[in-house]
Parts: C-alpha cells; structure tokens; sequence
C-alpha cells in the first residue's frame, strides 16, 4: 500500500497517527489494511440494513482512493481501546464571555476537547483590552494575550488523543484595542507556542485602508451611573452570539437575555454599554503591521470576516459576523450592448465601471435583506443599507451618506474622475421592503460600477459557530489516473463520481459515533449533520496528467473537480434524506426554502437540468446535511494514504524535502527526505531525465498562479478552502502587501503565506537548499560563539540534532519536551 518508508512511519510507527494499538503499546492493527477494515466496519455497523453491503462499499475506497480525516481514521473502530477520543478534527468553542467564570469555563471546554483529539478555536474578540477597568476588582484587566496564555500553557501540557499535541487557533477583531499586541505576541520566543493566529478583516478595515483613512480601536464598557451619562441614539441590542464589533456606527449596546454575557451575570438585560475609544491610528498603520509581521513570522492569519460566510447554507439560523452590502435583481447596470439589469448578467460579463469597461469576476445571492431606494436626481441607488456608494470620492455606508456621486457614462468621460465628479443629493429615501439580492465584484482596479447614472462600490463574496464542529475526508486524485504521464493520459470521471456519493454516506455515518466530549458539541453536529468532504493532490495530479498548475487547462480543470463534487454531493445528500430523514435543522418546509435561498445553492441549483426536481425532492424530504464539502488541509493523511502526494489543493511543495518530525525518545525533531508522489513516479519509470517544461512547484509558481486555483475552487465550495501561498524568502515587502490586498479585492475568504526565514522557527516542510544556506549561531557555555549551517549535524547533550531544529528547540524552551 506504501511507497516511502515515510509512510509506513507516519502510519505506523513509533510516534505513527493511525495504527490502533492497546494499552500496553502493542499493535492492533498489524498492517495498514487492517486499519481501514476496522474504519470501514465502524462507518457501516452504523447502517440499519444492509451492513456487509456498505461495509464492501466503504472499504472500495478507505485507504485507497479517500481517506477519512485524521481523526477518523486514527479513532474509528477503537473504543474498545480509546475510549475518549473523537473522530472529529476541529470544533469552535463557545463564545467568551468577558467574566472569569466564563473564561475558566471555556478553558475547561477546550481542555477536554483537546484530550479528545480535536483542534480548537477561539475568538477573543470579546474579551476586555489591557488596561480596562475590572469593576469588581477594582483593577484594570490585563488584556487578551494574557488570557491566551492560559489555553496555550493547556494546550502545551495535554497530550491529545492518538498521540499528538492539540491545535489551537485564535483570532481578534481589527477593532480590538489589543489587536496591535496581539499581532506582535508570537514574536517573542516560546510565546503562544501552540496557537496559529489570525486577524479579523472587515472590509470597512480594507476600505480604509484603500482609501488612507483614520481607523478607531474600541472596545464597550458598562455605564455604572445613567444619570451622569447621555444615552443619545438608539441602544443596539445584541443578540445570541454576535457582538458590537459587527455594529461600529452605533455608540450604546444592550444584551439579549440569551447572550452569554447575561448568561453569565456579567451584566443583565438592562444594562447600557457605551462605545469606548481607546485608540485613533492610521488604517494602513495598523496594515502594514499585520502584514510585515505576517511577511517575518508567517503569523498572523489573515481572514476576511465579513465575507466568509456571506454564503452560508445555514445563514437563517446562524448568527454570522458579517456586513449585508448588496442589490436586487432589478438594480440597474451599463453594459456595451445597453442597460441591463443585475438579474441578467453573470460572471465573465463586461459592465460600466465608471471610468473603464470591466468584467465581472463574482456575482452571489447573499439571501433575502431590506431594499431601500435611495432616490437623487441624477438616478435612483437600490440597495441595502450597508452597501457602499462613491460619495465626494470616498466609499462609504450609503446609509452614512448624503449624496452620491454621478458616475460619467462612456460616452462622456471626465478627464479628472477623482477629483470632480458633481455630487448629487439623495432627496428622498424609500423601504421597499424584503427581497431577494446580490453581490458583485469588478476586475477594475477602481472596484466602482455605474447603476442608474450613480457610482457605486464593489461588493463582496465558514467559521464553525459556537459549539460547530467538522469531521472531514478527502478523496485522493492521483488513484484516478490512467497511462500517467502518456500522451493518452485521462481522469476516470466515472468513478470519482460514484465515489463522492458512498464518501458522503460515509462522513454522515461518523456524526453517529462522533464521541465529541461535551453534550453541546454532539448535540449541534447532530442537529445540522455538518461535514467536509474535498479532495487532496491536485498538484501531484496535474504533473501526472501533463497539465501546469494554474494554467488556463488546470484552473477549468479544478472547476470541474469541484463542481461534480459539489453536484453529487447535493444530489446523495437528498437520497439519504429520503432514505434516513433529514437534520433536524430542516425539520421544517420553511427551513428547506430558506436553505434554497443561500447564495451557493441558488448558484449550484442553475448547474442542473433537471433543478425543478430537486428543488421539489428538497422541500418534500429535506436534506440529511447542511454543508457538504470543504477543502481541508492534508498534511499525514496525504503523506500517508496518499503517498506523499501534495496536500489539498496545494501544488507539490518541492519534489523532494526534509520533513521535521517528532520522534519518541528523542529531545529534538528529526528529519528525513521524501518524496512527492508524482515525482516519485517519474523517476521510477524514467530515472534521471529531465522533468518536462509543464511540471510545477511551489518554486516556480506565481502568486497569481495559486491565487486563480484557489478563487475557481472557492465558488463550488459551500464552506472553506485551506490554502497557503508559498513566497520565495527574497520576495520584495511591497509586492507581498499587494498578495493581501488582491485577495481581498477577489473575495477570497482567507488567505495564509508561508515565507521561510531562518530567523525564526523552520516550518514542518523545509527543502534542504533553505537549510544549506541558512545560518544559526550559538553561544557556547564559555560565551565564545559558533555558526553552522542549518542543515549541519551537531552533537550536544550526547545526543545528535540537526542544527536547525537544535536551535529552534532552544529558542523555544522546547528542548527535551518534544
């Protein structure tokens, strides 16, 4: 089944993440078959009828041409042994209320989360920034990087289940007043060691940044005494899991009665909070510093919150952090072959942008919303009242404007656009009422549109809710393949097909034997019956089919992967549904319709003949999940299952490299050289002759090249896609700020780059020639100093450690605890 030693390893060996063994270290699984047998028996014992049938089905393709996630594959079948482990990969905690209580709760939570197996995330968006006062304690608070040390030093000190430690991920709102520490706190050696973290990005943050605006950092603090204070305005009301942050124009926030922070007595439903300042800095300020950090330690993350779940299956029942920017069908455009209007262009379509033709690169429905009409001399701007418009040159909230500007027609250009377009007052505004809308985005670098002799913004585009989880599984490309390499090389479409509906079924068994350690978690995946189904070794593929990554052919090509899986995905997830029942989520012909109404379905509806039927199959049966497919990151399962094919979507990373691994016993990581699986095979089949001019890696991509896979996959994608850009360590800081800025402009829901800097810790994956010219120095107990090469072998402590990892182990008081 293997074809590296490396494979066997990370399966099975001593430090391995899938062999079941007992409670003595001895094997239970005495091969890798026997590991998905005991899968595939677990998912199919969950049947009613017909078990051996599905069992047979499930084992075609367990360990072959799909793999279940880690988790699964490790934990499934192994109570018996295990029996407090979870086959679930990732979940989001519950929301944090700003109160000890709450905090130590969360902690807690994450704690046995963490002993089960399972990755976890936290936004710390609502915790109080440093300095604020602590009423109770009459003190001010010491902030969130604080707190964050205290689910870090959890994390550090629980060995989670199948052997290896937790994962942790930690986010901040761009507003917080500590988001400035925040980015910074992982510059400093062996702080927040077992975090990845990441900023919120609102497109009113980008927008200012575009537009060199001043950016506020606030935070909200309980009025003590409503006599001295003015409460003028109205006082938003927060409800269930959302938070003030989503709201910055108001200035006064109550909570509902199930918020958390009720829950939790730190306030009660009568309680006012005022909007408080702490900090005014320049928008790109505070951008350069997430992005230069991000350019030297590959930290933070960087997502783009309001529009990862614009498209949300679920947004009806959800409480999701986003903005509404959208129009209706009926809104007007300029196109070269006259006015149309915006239910009747798609993707690909050439508009008016007010200054240049420009074609539109996404359109979305993002649900039904409150239209306004907003009514000026020159024309009249349909939209919600979170859309953007051009007003005296500057995008803002139409809401918080009074004019909007002319946009020029093509046949009337003006030859100063920035500066002297006429400002046109809104005289009038109108509620037309609920109705169905959408987003587009533009090509132009101006990201403007002309609608009705106005001009207006571009528009926009899954984090887990609180207590979501996602159990995911890949099916893996390069076992498709015919004559690879040949000039008759295919796909077997036909049986990628068929094996998309049985990995469903397959990851809609597992929420049966979940064995997620609290209550709440178990209860919410049941009740939507989430999960993720991708693929992994796109870039292996392409190099075996003859195809460059990021050509025009591979990005059609992508599209269509995902889209057959998008396609048959919905198509199993309402046979089953009729088969088993659907989530209790769609207990209701209401929800049905409104799940219809998400942006993605509506798009993926107009992707089938036969729509009507399945729009009706919905509502009479439901569906049996609410999302099906995401793209996942691959790292063990693609190394092992997949043979070292490349992770995910990702192209191959090189075609040999050092892997950095824990091994037992030993007070360093070790490293050994593998193969990527496609290059494996053409040197297996033509030894040392020269690779063909259509092979990539990450070496010789663009980031443009990455980037137009990621964005084709996205749009069949009903959650997220784990992407990470790989930037040459040389890669100028000012083409790196414009990687983000461009992301952004695309509506790509997030993006992670990895720049290798021997400066700080070596990733996972390191090619040698990073190492033979990286330099470490260390200080020898006389004060007396040597430098090496990173890739230089060194003995210290009678043990032998490759430089690199010796260093980094010091650096990060990692050493002897691996």
């Amino acid at each position: 089944m293997f074809k590296q030693p490396i494979c066997y390893e990370i399966w099975g060996g001593s430090n391995g993440k899938y062999r079941l063994r007992d409670h003595k270290g001895e094997p239970v699984d005495q091969t890798p078959d026997d590991t998905c047998n005991r899968v595939s028996r677990a998912l199919a014992d969950v049947e009613l009828n017909d078990k051996e049938k599905w069992y047979e089905k499930f084992r075609s393709i367990i360990g072959t041409r799909f793999a279940g996630g880690g988790r699964i594959m490790a934990n499934a079948g192994a109570t018996g042994y295990k029996k407090e482990v979870s086959l679930i990969n990732c979940c989001v905690s519950q929301q944090i209320s700003d109160s000890l209580e709450s905090i130590a709760d969360v902690v807690k939570e994450a704690a046995l989360v963490l002993k089960a197996g399972c990755g976890i995330g936290y936004d710390f968006s609502t915790l109080r920034p440093k300095g604020a006062m602590v009423f109770g304690a009459g003190a001010g608070t010491s902030g969130v990087v604080s707190f964050m040390k205290i689910f870090d030093a959890t994390c550090g000190t629980i060995l989670s289940g199948g052997g290896r430690r937790g994962s942790q991920m930690g986010a901040l709102d761009c507003q917080h007043p500590d988001i400035e520490e925040f980015v910074k706190a992982k510059r400093q050696d062996g702080i927040l060691r077992y975090f990845n973290v990441s900023a919120l990005i609102t497109d009113r943050f980008m927008s200012a940044v575009e537009n060199d605006e001043m950016w506020e950092l606030w935070f909200w603090e309980k009025i003590r005494d409503r006599k001295k204070e003015n409460i003028s305005g109205e006082i938003k009301i927060i409800n269930r899991n959302d938070i003030p942050f989503n709201y910055p124009e108001y200035n006064f926030f109550s909570y509902a009665e199930d918020h958390n922070e009720v829950s939790y007595k730190n306030c009660t439903i009568d309680d006012v909070f005022i909007k408080k300042i702490y900090k005014t800095m320049k928008a790109r300020e505070l951008f350069d510093l997430i992005i230069k950090s991000t350019y030297d330690f590959n930290d933070p993350g960087f997502l783009s919150i309001d529009r990862v779940n614009y498209e949300n299956n679920l947004w009806f029942c959800e409480t999701i952090r986003v903005s509404n920017p959208c129009q209706p069908a009926y809104a007007k455009l300029l196109t070269p072959k006259g006015i149309f209007i915006l239910g009747e262009v798609n993707i690909g379509d050439i508009i008016w942008s007010g200054k240049q033709w420009t074609k539109i690169t996404n359109k979305i429905c993002t649900g039904i919303k409150k239209v306004y009409a907003y009514e000026t001399l020159a024309g009249i701007f349909y939209g919600t009242e979170n859309h953007k418009v051009v007003s005296n040159g500057i995008k803002k909230e139409v809401k918080d404007v009074k004019s909007i500007d002319i946009s020029p027609h093509p046949n009337n250009i003006l030859s100063n656009y920035e500066t002297i377009l006429p400002i046109n007052w809104i005289d009038n505004i109108t509620y037309i009422g609920e109705e169905e809308v959408f987003d587009i985005t533009v090509e132009a670098e101006e990201h403007t549109y002309w609608t009705d002799g106005l001009l207006v913004s571009n528009c926009g585009e899954q984090f887990l809710p609180p207590h979501g989880s996602c159990l995911l599984g890949s099916i893996i490309l390069t076992l498709y393949i015919k004559n690879q390499f040949e000039d008759n090389v295919s796909f077997d479409w036909e049986q990628y097909t068929k094996d998309i509906r049985v990995a469903n079924r397959a990851l809609d068994n597992v929420v049966e034997i979940n064995n997620l350690p609290l209550k709440e978690f178990d209860e919410y995946l049941r009740y939507t019956r989430r999960h993720g189904l991708g693929f992994t070794g796109l870039g292996s593929l392409f190099n075996l089919l003859g195809i460059a990554y990021g050509s025009e052919e591979s990005i059609s090509f992508a599209e269509k992967l995902m889209l057959i899986m998008a396609q048959q995905s919905l198509l199993e997830n309402i046979e089953v549904a009729k088969e088993k029942g659907a989530a209790p989520v769609f207990s209701s012909i209401e929800s049905r319709e409104l799940f219809m109404q998400s942006g993605y379905m509506k798009r993926l509806f107009e992707t089938f003949d036969n729509k009507e039927q399945i729009i009706s199959d919905i509502l009479q049966y439901g569906i049996r999940w609410s999302h099906a497919t995401a793209i996942a990151p691959t790292g063990t399962m693609s190394l092992t299952w997949g043979n070292n094919c490349s992770n995910g979507i990702e192209p191959i990373f090189a075609n040999s490299y050092l892997r950095n691994i824990r091994a037992a016993g030993k007070k360093t990581k070790t490293q050994e050289e593998v193969f990527d699986y496609a290059y494996l095979e053409w040197k297996n089949k033509y030894g040392d002759k020269p690779l063909p001019d259509y092979w990539r890696t990450t070496e010789n991509l663009s980031i443009e090249e990455h980037t137009s896979i990621q964005t084709v996959v996205q749009k069949w994608c009903d959650t997220s896609i784990s992407k990470t850009i790989n930037v040459p360590t040389d890669y100028p800081y000012d083409k790196f700020k414009d990687v983000y800025i461009n992301a952004w402009k695309n509506g790509i829901k997030g993006i992670t780059t990895y720049r290798f800097n021997p400066e700080i810790t070596a990733g996972v994956l390191v090619q040698k020639s990073d190492l033979d010219n990286s330099r470490y120095t260390f200080t020898l107990s006389d004060g007396s100093e040597v430098t090496v090469s990173g890739s230089d072998t060194i003995l210290y402590d009678n043990e032998e450690h490759i430089a690199a990892n010796l260093f980094d182990a010091l650096k990060e008081g990692l050493y002897g605890n691996m």
